[in-house]
């Protein structure tokens, strides 16, 4: 994260809160939600009151996505039927997501380059496969470059 992100927190850690820059949250913490929250690490959400998050940087998905408990969506999925638990409750908090309304808390479990941006953002800049295109045109450079150094050499000694 850079500088100008680092942001003063609320944060439970071993039963105290704190307030904490947003560079020093640690998996197991708890975090306090409000609307215009970024969310900096990836979390279960677990306690609130009508959290709509904006997971649209995250997943580019539009729509505004309604969180609930942990606690709910076990209840709820174990009530529903197997429809309602394929498109069920939500209660995943993804680093890069807004909170728009309401307030809560949420235990972070993954933070840094282990969080679902940082994964995505990690994969981007390890993508270094060779293309079989690139390799052909690499040898094809190496080629015209001993020809065109070897032209240069006969050339120097006929002239």
């Amino acid at each position: 994260m850079l500088q100008k992100d680092d942001r003063v927190i609320k944060v439970m850690r071993s039963g105290k809160i704190n307030q904490l820059s947003s560079h020093d949250v640690l998996v197991g913490d708890v975090v306090y939600l409000k609307p215009g929250d970024m969310i900096l690490a990836d979390g279960v959400y677990i306690s609130g009151h009508g959290i709509i998050c904006n997971e649209t940087s995250a997943s580019g998905e539009l729509e505004q996505i309604r969180k609930v408990s942990a606690e709910e969506a076990v209840a709820r999925f174990t009530a529903n039927s197997a429809v309602s638990r394929m498109f069920g409750p939500d209660p995943f908090m993804i680093s890069g997501a807004t909170v728009l309304r309401g307030t809560g808390t949420y235990v972070v479990t993954a933070v840094g380059v282990h969080t679902f941006c940082g994964k995505s953002t990690t994969e981007l800049h390890e993508d270094t496969t060779t293309t079989l295109y690139e390799i052909e045109i690499d040898t094809l450079m190496k080629s015209a470059n001993q020809l065109g150094g070897g032209y240069i050499i006969l050339l120097t000694f006929f002239y």
